[in-house]
């Protein structure tokens, strides 16, 4: 069955409410205007896909597009995706984000009241509604890679079904799979990757002015770029550890210090925000290239995690895989 209503429940309301609320723009953000949604391709496309690992500043771009949308008048919903959303959920907040938006308080009651056992057939439910409100609307759902399965097959459906007065921005990791396949091939769908979301030059030092100001000259803001190759994060890593030394231009004075000594201390930085178990995991796995849960368990000298020693059940590296990756998005997300 279903999942039941939250209507008259005020603590789950609000959990939602906190769902549906766009984050602040972040303080020294960088407009890209290479990447505004009406450049390229971008503001011809009914669906745009963000994706790209930890650090790249998908919500960041996520947020200057809803600033960029709302100056044109149109309503832009917004939903940050959790683990716990299951299909009935997940159309409660996007019926909320919808009212949010739109200032219809009244907007999806059926949808978000529905108590059947048809996943997609509560998502057309809602699309119905919409369409037939006739109001143009974008909606934006960020970390789309945390939705249970479930969830992400309603999400897929309610992308490929969307009406006309419908478009929709999602923000994901790599390996978040869709199968949007065919909607890129003829152009209503648009990726956005880490290749596109890396710092130019020019943002590089815009950013660099933004939060130095004089401290750091030009020069010194190309090493940094060419050090970390246009990572935002890296950058902003980067900027802090420049910036926490009296003499900015004396602590970055020798391409040796920009090299291995600040790589070195940007490493330290991500590391030290990781618990010790979490730290030994990504520090001793790092010489693997391809993880097994027999090998982590050699390499870490730890029998109690990754399943039983010898299983052969499907997905079986993928238990590996996945904790590396989480540890290391949370070393990126605590620095």
């Amino acid at each position: 069955m279903a999942s039941p209503s939250i209507t008259g429940r005020p603590d789950a309301y609000q959990d939602l409410l906190l769902k549906v609320t766009p984050p602040r723009l972040p303080r020294n953000l960088v407009p890209r205007k290479r990447l505004t949604t009406t450049a390229h391709a971008l503001g011809d496309a009914s669906v745009l896909l963000v994706q790209a690992p930890a650090g790249f500043g998908k919500t960041s771009l996520l947020a200057q597009w809803r600033k960029e949308i709302q100056s044109t008048g149109v309503a832009v919903a917004w939903l940050s995706a959790h683990t716990r959303d299951d299909p009935h959920r997940l159309v409660q907040a996007l019926t909320l984000a919808v009212r949010v938006a739109s200032g219809k308080a009244a907007f999806g009651q059926a949808a978000f009241e529905f108590d059947g056992d048809d996943r997609l057939e509560n998502v057309t439910v809602f699309l119905a509604e919409l369409a037939q409100s006739a109001q143009e609307l974008v909606l934006i759902v960020d970390e789309a890679d945390k939705l249970p399965e479930a969830s992400r097959e309603a999400l897929n459906y309610l992308l490929r079904q969307a009406p006309q007065n419908l478009h929709t921005v999602i923000a994901a990791r790599p390996d978040w799979r869709t199968d949007l396949d065919d909607l890129v091939t003829y152009g209503q769908c648009v990726v956005v990757d880490q290749r596109l979301l890396r710092f130019d030059i020019d943002e590089t030092l815009q950013l660099v002015q933004a939060r130095a100001g004089a401290r750091i000259d030009r020069g010194i803001g190309a090493r940094l770029h060419v050090l970390t190759e246009g990572w935002p994060l890296g950058l902003q890593l980067a900027l802090s550890i420049v910036l926490r030394g009296g003499d900015a231009s004396a602590g970055v004075s020798g391409m040796a210090v920009l090299g291995g000594e600040l790589q070195g201390q940007l490493v330290t930085l991500l590391l030290a925000n990781l618990a010790d178990d979490d730290r030994n995991f990504l520090v001793r796995t790092a010489i693997l290239d391809h993880l097994h849960p027999d090998l982590c368990r050699v390499v870490t000298a730890d029998p109690r995690r990754f399943g039983s020693p010898g299983a052969a059940e499907p997905g079986h590296a993928g238990v590996c895989q996945r904790r590396r990756r989480r540890v290391a998005a949370h070393a990126c997300r605590g620095a």
